[in-house]
């Protein structure tokens, strides 16, 4: 396995130009009540977290990327008020059930397996109870799946960073006392190098029972 302190650098490197990492609008489909805590896992320079803040929210953001946080804050002036937090995601420095939401959208599949079972169970964790985690994760469908350095089945590395690529079927027993409400594979077609190439990602919302 990787350590912790690679892959915190691998990042880094990513957050190191003069412009986000990730651009454009986040993606729809997130329900975030007037007044809701909510919890970004993974909020890196903040293409996401950006649209969570507002209507009384209170909004975190975690991310062990310390570049990603600091390239996050200088962008986000204006765009109202959140908190960040430099943490692992498989020791989350929250209490249990304290977040009405959770979102996790390209986070689980940079995990290698043993910690990404820690990951899943901690937010899992911190969800409330009838609290809802929103998902999105690639799936082996895409493009890019298998394109690096085979480190697990499914799983491969590239730049220092693990990408694991999912299968629908993995996501309910990923997350043990959450009930799997919605999944769905959206796929896409974009043009790489004038070549038309397939994107496939997962999105899922799981519900904490009672």
């Amino acid at each position: 396995m990787t350590s912790r302190g690679a892959r915190i650098e691998a990042w880094d490197r990513k957050y190191q130009g003069a412009h986000p990492r990730w651009r454009g609008p986040p993606e729809p489909g997130i329900q975030l009540p007037e007044g809701a805590k909510a919890l970004e896992l993974g909020c890196g320079d903040g293409k996401t977290l950006r649209g969570l803040v507002g209507a009384g929210r209170e909004v975190i953001g975690v991310d062990f990327s310390r570049k990603g946080l600091i390239s996050l804050r200088a962008r986000s002036a204006d765009d109202g008020i959140f908190q960040l937090v430099q943490a692992d995601g498989s020791h989350l420095p929250f209490a249990t059930e304290s977040f009405d939401v959770v979102v996790a959208h390209h986070y689980f599949e940079h995990f290698e397996a043993p910690e990404r079972k820690e990951a899943a169970a901690e937010a899992a964790r911190v969800l409330g109870r009838k609290g809802i985690m929103y998902l999105r994760a690639f799936s082996s469908l895409d493009m890019r799946a298998g394109k690096g350095r085979p480190i697990e089945p499914s799983t491969i590395m590239r730049e220092g960073i693990p990408y694991h690529y999912f299968e629908e079927d993995e996501v309910k027993p990923l997350f043990r006392g959450l009930t799997l409400e919605s999944i769905r594979t959206d796929i896409s077609e974009k043009m790489f190098a004038g070549e038309p190439r397939m994107r496939a990602v997962i999105v899922a919302v799981l519900r904490k029972s009672l």
